[in-house]
């Protein structure tokens, strides 16, 4: 049983009091190489060692410090800096003697104050390489073709149809009926259709309209796909005539295949294909098309004409993606390893081409799920790194890998489709094995004695779900085949793991009628449901997610679009243990069909899945609703960081759009370590780049994403200049310079006078009238020249940050000519974003848009107008025009729209639209893009620590060295207090107003400092504080310096 309570990795700070400050030694905390805690697996010959402080007193500075890495605990036979002297703490780049592949070493660091007190030597640290050359991983990569039937595409026994005769009109129609027995009750229907015939990917297909008895389900998908696509159509049959309609292009050659399955409560199996009678055909005009449900049993229904078996004729040679031979369930692999004598150490080193995970002796080898994760595969394939050592015993030891669809093979969002990448599963393994008499074994995937077969995962895809049948072992064990390798290079996992983080109790069981029972998590979530049961043998038992319910307490599934995001389990007749991990959903919700009489809520759990980013950051304040929204935050940033940051994790889609990212990245360290996340991100980014320049929409993208929108693909600019503020990384920026300076001259070249007004999404979702593209486009062209420069700065490139510099003063000077009038007024449009954004950019200064920023606020009733763009920079703009009133105003708007009137209907993640549910209507799919976990607009937990908490940075600070702690008092909140480790210690704040007092309690890492505002018209002199060097007064606040230790300041309120 997982633990609730926190993530895995994740360890309780210990407050520090003033004593502990003043009496303990200063000491190296958090050592980390290449941005992760002892990493097992790198592939980098210069790894990048940093280290946090605590201890040492009141002001306290590092001056020197010395590293030795060994090739045991405290040796320091690779390297020995000696005593350097310096501040430094991050980013130190490895220069001892050469790493060998495979080989652990560790290292530990003392630092010396400013008085030349030695510290003591840290705790040891290690990190253990893998293959420092890619081409030392042996092995073949294995697979195998299906050998039955039940092995293959769900369509291997219906047969291609078409009209029997030409019938002139732009679309065809396809229907079935199905007639259910009296008392019939329905486990589980599924329609799986393809329709082929045109080679353009956006308009083949099967048509975005189904109809089962004259109502559309609310599964069904938005756009077409070019391969087999399931729907769910269980909900809408009924007892008796069922008639079921889908409608096609009409294009010559085209032609429709189907399979309608059923299953029935008390055993029986429905199924059929198209080439049966019961399926007929129809041409129809595309104009009133809709109307095609009032006549599904009309004289104008004709049968249909054969046109081949499923693997013959044109249709599936026109795409690979649907070839007959292609293995549906998961493939099984697995060897006999034999210990014949004592080892000191194992390792495996494995990878696939779909989503794995490993076994030996029947168990798990790690708590991974959906391993390598993605990467664009045809650039390159991570691979991960297993220490199985305490899992080997001496004698004979099963090794299995499972190896599902996953990303490669599997359905992916619209534009993709399915087996994207490539059609066959395939895994690439070798066990290391070495021996305590000092010899050394491999057994790989290029040797002899690997079987492959299926197993009980008799599919495992990320958007249609998983299906389990306990009723089935491994079996029918054939020789696997040698696979092409990808064209992908291999390189070790640089990011955590995906991993099972929490575990969620069932809050309510709810039977809504006999055999179908809805539960409740009480949190929206990614992962999947848990089951733990016993049933009779061959027991069907189907789980559909949901994120809400509508009005009638149904499970709401219409915003799913194609993805069925459907369960089906087999029960084994014994005490069954299910967890599909195959798979994943965004759920709250689950309809469960088939449970057996008795069940109790605590037999159904909701295992969470993600990233395993260890969190860093806390938020609290008196505002029950502000700490749902903060909960909300963190909720939405543990679903959907998932591999890749993914805009949402429930729909036909899962991408990672690159504004929902750019928007979001500081939030997004407060509260969790996302060093090592963002910057394989940012590599995908680069993978991902178009050759002209232009960084992708979304990635990775495999050449489908569009061109360089503005506010999308600025990321691959904004992510390295994040990295670099936030964590001091300039190892990533440095990487990522050359296609930076692509992309700037990319839109350098297409700018026309220094503005661009060509199409992007703009303010995404906002509420009307949106902010046009002429005026937000030039406003990010500006901004990212001006991070381009500081970058070139940091980096010694002078005259590169000297250009960056000049474009961004012309891009601002041409956009101003254009856009603002004498008063400020920006005349083309005279949005809430238009001053937000360009405000934020440099473009403007905070008198000239406070005026005009705030009456845009006041016309819209003190709420917000703004999308994915202008939301994230509203309240930091407002604040920068010295508003915070008004940023507060906005911030606790309970009415629509607004952060809290989500929180009052219910949210427990943010939203993607402001408008997506009222208690009225209940949901609603506007636009039919209506997720309810998605997390752009979360980007406002940037305010709310710096702001609320009063935890912000210094401009030029780089990873919290220099910090403002600048608390803004407001929205009926009494206290509030917020906290993060940073690389380099731990930083709190909280503040109190209390009997007519302010109160103010700051705690600073070693090494650093931070510059406290004080709130108060008095100045110092109404300030009582215990020892911080004053350093101005303001008319609203007293000014004070302190360095590393806990500050604490009252004044009157």
């Amino acid at each position: 049983m997982l633990a609730a309570a926190r993530l895995p990795g994740i360890a309780a700070d210990r407050p520090q009091t003033h004593h502990d400050a003043m009496t303990t030694p200063l000491r190296p905390i958090d050592l980390h190489t290449a941005q992760r805690r002892d990493p097992l697996g790198l592939d980098t010959p210069t790894p990048r060692l940093g280290w946090g402080l605590e201890g040492g007193g009141r002001g306290v500075v590092q001056s020197a410090w010395q590293v030795q890495v060994g090739s045991a605990p405290g040796l320091a036979d690779l390297w020995d800096t000696g005593r350097v002297m310096g501040d430094q703490q991050l980013g130190l780049a490895y220069a001892g003697r050469a790493l060998a592949s495979r080989t652990c070493y560790h290292w530990r660091v003392r630092v010396w104050d400013a008085a030349g007190k030695e510290g003591p030597w840290s705790e040891s640290a290690w990190f253990e390489t893998a293959y420092l050359d890619p081409a030392e991983f042996a092995g073949a990569w294995l697979g195998a073709k299906p050998r039955s039937d039940d092995e293959r595409l769900t369509l291997a026994a219906a047969r291609w149809v078409r009209p029997g005769a030409a019938h002139g009109h732009e679309l065809t129609c396809y229907s079935v009926r199905c007639e259910l027995p009296s008392g019939a009750r329905v486990v589980l229907a599924r329609l799986h259709v393809l329709a082929d015939g045109h080679d353009e990917p956006w308009s083949c297909g099967v048509y975005q309209y189904l109809s089962v008895n004259g109502v559309r389900p609310d599964s069904c998908g938005n756009l077409p796909r070019r391969c087999v696509m399931a729907y769910d159509v269980a909900p809408w049959l009924k007892q008796g005539v069922n008639h079921l309609t889908m409608k096609t292009f009409s294009y010559p050659d085209s032609a429709f295949i189907a399979l309608l399955e059923v299953q029935l409560a008390d055993g029986t199996t429905l199924r059929i294909p198209t080439g049966d009678p019961a399926w007929r055909t129809r041409g129809l005009a595309k104009q009133g098309h809709d109307k095609i449900w009032e006549d599904a049993s009309a004289d104008s229904w004709s049968a249909t004409a054969d046109a081949g078996a499923f693997g013959a004729g044109p249709w599936p040679a026109e795409d690979p993606r649907n070839r007959a031979d292609r293995l549906l369930p998961a493939l099984v692999l697995r060897r006999c390893v034999r210990v014949a004598k004592p080892l000191v150490r194992a390792r495996i080193y494995a990878t696939a081409l779909g989503t794995y995970e490993l076994s030996l002796g029947g168990q798990r080898v790690d708590d991974r799920v959906l391993a390598p994760g993605w990467t664009d595969y045809r650039v390159r394939v991570h691979y991960q790194t297993y220490d199985v050592t305490t899992r080997l015993t001496t004698g004979d030891n099963l090794l299995e890998a499972t190896v599902g669809d996953g990303w490669y093979a599997g359905h992916l969002a619209t534009p993709f489709g399915c087996s994207w990448y490539g059609t066959d599963k395939a895994l690439k393994l070798a066990l290391h094995l070495d021996y305590a008499d000092g010899t050394h074994e491999v057994v790989s995937t290029a040797d002899d004695g690997w079987q492959a077969g299926t197993g009980p995962v008799r599919l495992g895809d990320l958007m249609e779900g998983q299906i389990t049948d306990l009723t089935r072992s491994a079996g029918a064990w054939r020789a696997p085949l040698a696979l092409p390798a990808p064209q992908g290079r291999l390189q070790a996992q640089p990011d955590e793991p995906v991993r099972r983080l929490l575990e969620l109790p069932a809050r309510t069981l709810v039977e809504k009628r006999p055999g179908v029972h809805i539960v409740d998590f009480g949190q929206n979530l990614v992962g999947a449901v848990r089951l733990r049961l016993r049933a009779p043998r061959g027991t069907r038992l189907v789980v559909r997610h949901a994120e809400v319910l509508d009005l009638q307490g149904e499970v709401w599934t219409e915003n799913l679009r194609s993805a069925l995001a459907v369960d089906e389990h087999i029960c084994s007749g014994g005490d069954d243990d299910i967890l599909p991990t195959f798979t994943f959903h965004g759920f709250r919700y689950a309809e469960i069909r088939g449970l057996p009489g008795g069940i109790a809520p605590e037999q159904i759990s909701a295992v969470v899945f993600g990233s395993d980013t260890p969190e860093r950051g806390a938020f609290t304040c008196d505002n029950p609703l502000l700490n749902r929204l903060q909960a909300n935050i963190r909720w939405g940033q543990r679903g959907n960081f998932l591999s890749i940051p993914t805009d949402c994790p429930q729909r036909d889609e899962r991408l990672g759009w690159t504004a929902d990212t750019q928007v979001f990245v500081r939030t997004a360290v407060h509260n969790a370590d996302c060093a090592a996340f963002y910057a394989k991100y940012m590599q995908d980014m680069l993978d991902a780049q178009h050759p002209g320049g232009a960084f992708p929409d979304f990635a990775p993208a495999n050449g489908c994403a569009d061109k360089g929108r503005y506010g999308w693909a600025d990321a691959g600019v904004v992510i390295p200049w994040w990295l670099w503020r936030l964590y001091g990384d300039t190892q990533t920026m440095a990487q990522a310079w050359d296609g930076m300076r692509r992309y700037l001259d990319q839109r350098d070249r297409t700018a026309v006078g220094d503005l661009n007004a060509d199409w992007s999404f703009g303010d995404w979702v906002s509420p009307a009238p949106q902010t046009p593209n002429e005026v937000l486009n030039p406003v990010y062209h500006a901004w990212m020249h001006r991070l381009m420069a500081d970058m070139a700065q940091a980096l010694g490139k002078t005259a590169e940050q000297a250009h960056h510099r000049a474009r961004f003063e012309r891009i601002k000077e041409a956009w101003r000519a254009k856009h603002l009038g004498p008063d400020g007024r920006c005349t083309t449009s005279d949005t809430q974003a238009a001053y937000a954004c360009a405000l934020r950019a440099g473009l403007i200064d905070g008198a000239e848009a406070a005026r005009h920023l705030v009456r845009g606020v006041e016309r819209h009733g003190w709420h917000l107008n703004t999308g994915f763009l202008g939301t994230y920079c509203l309240l930091p703009a407002l604040s920068q025009a010295g508003r915070d009133d008004v940023a507060w105003r906005v911030l606790t708007a309970e009415t629509f729209p607004g952060w809290l009137y989500t929180v009052k209907n219910g949210a427990t993640t943010m939203w993607e639209r402001w408008n997506t549910y009222s208690p009225e209507t209940g949901p609603v799919n506007v636009g039919n893009m209506n997720s309810y976990n998605h997390y752009a607009f979360g980007a406002v937990g940037e305010w709310m620590y710096s702001a609320i908490g009063g935890l912000d940075r210094a401009e030029d600070d780089i990873a919290f060295q220099r910090l403002v702690v600048r608390p803004v008092p407001g929205g009926h909140c009494r206290h509030a207090s917020c906290s993060h480790r940073s690389l380099r210690g731990s930083i709190s704040t909280s503040w109190a107003i209390e009997d007519g007092r302010f109160s103010l309690s700051v705690s600073v890492p070693p090494n650093c400092s931070a510059e406290v505002h004080v709130p108060t018209p008095l100045g110092a002199a109404g300030v009582q504080h215990d020892g911080a060097r004053h350093l101005r007064d303001t008319t609203t606040h007293a000014v004070f310096a302190v360095g590393a230790g806990s500050w604490r300041f009252t004044a009157v309120a």
